[in-house]
């Protein structure tokens, strides 16, 4: 990030130096406790560790600990207007959690299976569940007279979700489709175990964040590239005795690296600060540390796998 933030800055070297030590401890803080509260559960890293990493942070910001000497900002000098109490703002995030936790103790076992003879079943506690959960009684509990409070940010999320969910849902059922293709009178092996074996290499470890993050590059999700290629992965580690766990794991650190890549993750952020077409600018601003954090990332999984 200082690495893309500082570019084509006059003084780049001793901005970097000096806010070096603020990026390291800040990374430090949420990896820590992301690391520690794994074995509660796979959705709480990101949220719990995020949550106290952000604590942590602010806590040596206001004594002063390893802040630069020159502070510069990038935006307006203005004060934000303030419109919520602290109270209003952090207590949805602070439902969220523990809707999320409890769900997780009390709901994380039950499964629900699927009528019609389909072998399949759906786990009664489902994350995103939890953001209605959370979010609809404060909307409703903290709306004002004007109603369009709740009206419009669920409409444009419908909206925004839409395109998503019928990419998703098209990648899942070509997905399936070449996962059981095995299944059939000739003997002949799906598709997923011919495409698996071009993944059978002592480098898998190296690659497969390379793999994951051209996924996101293509589809704009780490969830997509996930679901596109998880599975070849899993069946190759598998094929080469390999700690698939590890394996997808390292796709899934490559397909976060990959949202800096990604086409239509540009696209948002350019609506955002109105700008159009500087697609390629953008990429060239942030393709050097992306390959530099695969290869970082690729190279660690060969020493731990």
């Amino acid at each position: 990030m200082l690495f893309t933030i500082t570019a084509g800055k006059p003084d780049r070297k001793k901005q970097i130096k000096e806010a070096l030590p603020f990026a390291v401890w800040s990374g430090i803080a949420f990896v820590i406790p992301s690391a520690l509260v794994v074995p509660f559960g796979q959705e709480f890293p990101s949220i719990i560790g995020a949550v106290i990493g952000l604590v942590l942070v602010l806590l040596t910001t206001k004594l002063g600990i390893l802040i630069p000497k020159n502070i510069r900002s990038g935006g307006s000098e203005e004060k934000p207007q303030r419109t919520l109490s602290s109270f209003k703002t952090f207590f949805p995030y602070a439902l969220l959690i523990a809707v999320l936790i409890l769900g997780k103790i009390f709901f994380g076992e039950t499964n629900i299976g699927i009528p019609f003879a389909l072998d399949h079943q759906f786990n009664l506690f489902n994350p995103g569940f939890a953001f209605f959960l959370a979010g609809l009684p404060i909307a409703f509990a903290w709306r004002s007279k004007n109603k369009k409070i709740i009206r419009e940010p669920l409409g444009k999320s419908v909206k925004g979700s839409i395109n998503s969910f019928l990419i998703i849902s098209c990648i899942s059922i070509v997905v399936q489709l070449m996962v059981n293709s095995g299944m059939n009178a000739n003997g002949i092996p799906s598709a997923v175990s011919l495409i698996a074996k071009s993944f059978e290499t002592s480098f898998l470890p190296f690659w497969t964040p390379f793999i994951s993050a051209f996924g996101c590059f293509l589809t704009g999700s780490a969830t997509v590239s996930n679901i596109m290629f998880g599975k070849f992965l899993e069946i190759s580690s598998k094929a080469i005795g390999m700690d698939s766990a590890k394996i997808l794991a390292l796709a899934l650190v490559g397909a976060s690296a990959g949202n800096m890549i990604a086409l239509a993750d540009m696209l948002a952020a350019e609506a955002v600060v109105g700008l159009k077409n500087r697609e390629r600018d953008i990429l060239k601003g942030v393709i050097v540390p992306c390959l530099v954090y695969l290869v970082f990332v690729g190279t660690i999984g060969i020493l731990i796998i």
